[in-house]
């Protein structure tokens, strides 16, 4: 720029002229301020290699719209991106997770200590005594909401309630507020962060007051008898959307407000027009297949423009994640494509959406001829009674069902499982504990991931009879593999899943 302005000084220009080119090339110098985001992560005692992290998205950041790349030898990555604002990056490895708020121009050093129970983030650059304060604080995690929420349910004096809460916020609020003080964070970061953290306490209150009701949240779990709260905690639920309502600039782009406003249209908006939760209407609305527009339609009473955006994005996206395969999904994406057609998060969703696409043109087609049922199914009640049908064969079993998420994943090795199994003789037994009300998306989702095998869908007493034979009367997890000898005997009752086939290969290899 000061070569331009010597040449400049060598023209004999008018000077409203000179007023222009040099207004001109302020704004040129402004367009070219940096936007470029650069953090360099390191993951010490790390489980495995991959890496999954969330950048802003519309200035939003959510796990579930994220990309996944791969630790190099030494544990590290490199990410680099270009924003125009300051928002944050979730960094997900091993089950371990952390936050960086970054803002344009900067770089940041972020390291994850798999070594360490606690702090086991650090975080160097911009900012990095609040990162570090906010990556210590225990309600980071998503998941730590629900279980933090259940400690309270015996607070029913709305009273006291309020005042617990009020006190945990406080004391998180008082040291970001010394921080802020003593220079070490600068205003945004301020911001954002005590925004982020009144927007959780907040959520935290009105989860409370919800499980006071005892409904799950979802329709197709058993709901409590209890449809309505006390008057106070009806009050104190009114009260806390009407100190911080959802539709707020302030707390739109925290890590808690799509909870928070979930919360408010699918729990609260009902109370509010209703008295009660109506749980009997929204078992109906499930069982029909409507319950998501439903809710949507109850977000369009309620929200608009980005915040409609996000949250109806965000909506379809965790529903269709898990895999249920629900044909009202691709009607509502579709909806919500033509209102936002420019919209950021379509990349994140889209993809979810053409599963379900494809599932309902495949199970109109018919089974594999590799795909065989137990014809006496319903007389089957021992595992005993279900080898039978394998007498002098080897069986690898797997115990699953429609609506466990890791169990359809583990789906996605059958092309080599298959292989395996018929290198070493084994046959293939799918035992499905789904329950009645699932019977047909069972027999579906075999033909969706084509199971090759034989198939049963297990009684009440077959589930009973596994539960003592095979989790030793323990809580049942699934999936669940194990091997059976060519004399009938279970050797592994823990067997190696598809996902690992090599050491599934060294354990059929001892029988």
């Amino acid at each position: 720029m000061n070569n331009i302005l010597k040449i400049i000084a060598k023209i004999d220009l008018r000077p409203h002229v000179l007023l222009v080119l040099l207004l001109l090339m302020s704004l040129n110098s402004f367009s070219t301020i940096n936007k470029e985001v650069t953090i360099d992560i390191t993951v010490n005692g790390a489980e495995n290699d991959r890496l999954v992290y969330a950048v802003p998205v519309a200035g939003i950041t959510y796990l579930g719209f994220s990309k996944k790349a791969r630790l190099d030898p030494s544990g590290q990555f490199q990410v680099r991106l270009e924003i125009d604002h300051s928002g944050f990056v979730e960094i997900n490895n091993s089950r371990k997770v952390g936050y960086i708020f970054v803002q344009p121009g900067n770089h940041y050093q972020f390291t994850m200590d798999h070594h360490k129970k606690d702090s086991f983030i650090t975080i160097k650059g911009r900012n990095e005594a609040g990162q570090n304060f906010y990556n210590q604080l225990k309600h980071i995690s998503p998941k730590y909401i629900g279980s933090l929420a259940d400690d309270y349910v015996k607070d029913t004096i709305a009273s006291i309630l309020q005042a617990k809460i009020m006190k945990k916020k406080e004391a998180e609020l008082a040291t970001l507020n010394e921080l802020y003080r003593n220079n070490l964070i600068d205003l945004p970061f301020f911001e954002i962060v005590s925004s982020d953290i009144t927007c959780f306490f907040n959520l935290l209150l009105v989860e409370i007051i919800r499980r006071q009701f005892r409904p799950a949240k979802h329709p197709s779990k058993s709901f409590g008898k209890a449809q309505s709260v006390s008057k106070q905690m009806g009050s104190l639920w009114m009260e806390t959307f009407k100190q911080y309502p959802v539709v707020s600039a302030e707390i739109f782009k925290t890590r808690w407000w799509y909870e928070y406003a979930d919360h408010y249209i699918q729990f609260y908006t009902e109370y509010a027009d209703h008295g009660k939760i109506d749980i009997e209407k929204l078992i109906g609305l499930f069982k029909k297949g409507e319950i998501h527009s439903y809710y949507l339609k109850r977000a369009e009473k309620h929200l608009s423009g980005s915040y409609l955006e996000y949250y109806s994005a965000r909506y379809i996206h965790n529903a269709a994640y898990q895999k249920d395969y629900e044909k009202e999904l691709i009607n509502l994406f579709e909806k919500w494509k033509a209102r936002f057609p420019k919209s950021q998060f379509y990349l994140y969703v889209e993809p979810l959406i053409q599963p379900i696409k494809k599932y309902h043109k495949l199970i109109e087609q018919d089974y594999s001829k590799e795909v065989k049922f137990l014809e006496t199914g319903e007389s089957i009640n021992s595992l005993g009674d279900a080898l039978k049908s394998f007498k002098g064969k080897a069986v690898y079993v797997d115990i699953w069902a429609t609506t466990c998420g890791p169990c359809k994943k583990e789906f996605e090795n059958n092309d080599g499982l298959i292989a395996l199994l018929k290198s070493h003789d084994v046959a293939m037994f799918y035992l499905s504990v789904d329950k009645d009300r699932n019977a047909q998306k069972w027999k579906d989702m075999i033909k969706y991931y084509n199971l090759e095998g034989i198939h049963l869908r297990a009684t009440r007493v077959l589930i009973e009879d596994l539960k003592e034979k095979v989790y030793e009367n323990g809580s049942m997890v699934i999936p669940r593999h194990l091997i059976i000898d060519r004399n009938g005997n279970l050797v592994e009752k823990s067997a190696a899943r598809p996902s690992d086939l090599e050491s599934l290969k060294r354990q059929l290899e001892k029988i």
